[in-house]
């Protein structure tokens, strides 16, 4: 089974490409716009890990983290254009697990979020002629690393 990942974020140009770099990376994502659909998610089917915005256009992020370490432990990186370092800080008190400001690259996160160790390795197992990379597409049928006859 694939990790889930729950992106909360009212900017599509943010959420689109990141929910596209994750799900070419094999993880299950879904995109909310708003904290209380991002909380109905979180209760009905619970991710391996939560990207949460601040500006939300119904409740803050750091309100949305209060309700969720309520009942939940989930990984939570905030991704948000709020830079000051008071809000970074009351972000990872609250119980963030990480605090990126925007604009970024998911390129530059995601291959070394040490805290998200545990939903990177919830990828599917690579079969046997796996070269390394996700994106790749299996050999052809008779060739020579191909699992097929």
């Amino acid at each position: 089974m694939t990790a889930h990942i729950l992106i909360v974020d009212d900017e599509p140009r943010v959420a689109e490409p990141l929910s596209f770099a994750l799900q070419r990376e094999h993880f299950r994502v879904t995109h909310v716009e708003r904290g209380e659909q991002a909380l109905a998610v979180l209760a009905a089917d619970a991710p391996a890990l939560m990207v949460l915005d601040v500006g939300l256009p119904d409740i803050n992020g750091f309100d949305v983290l209060k309700r969720v370490r309520r009942d939940s432990e989930v990984p939570v990186l905030f991704l948000t254009a709020r830079e000051d370092e008071l809000d970074r800080i009351l972000g990872l008190e609250l119980g963030g697990d990480d605090y990126v400001t925007k604009p970024f690259s998911p390129a530059r996160w995601w291959p070394g979020c040490a805290p998200f160790s545990s939903v990177r390795a919830r990828r599917p197992t690579p079969p046997r002629w796996w070269t390394g990379a996700w994106t790749r597409t299996p050999p052809g049928p008779g060739s020579a690393t191909s699992p097929c006859p």
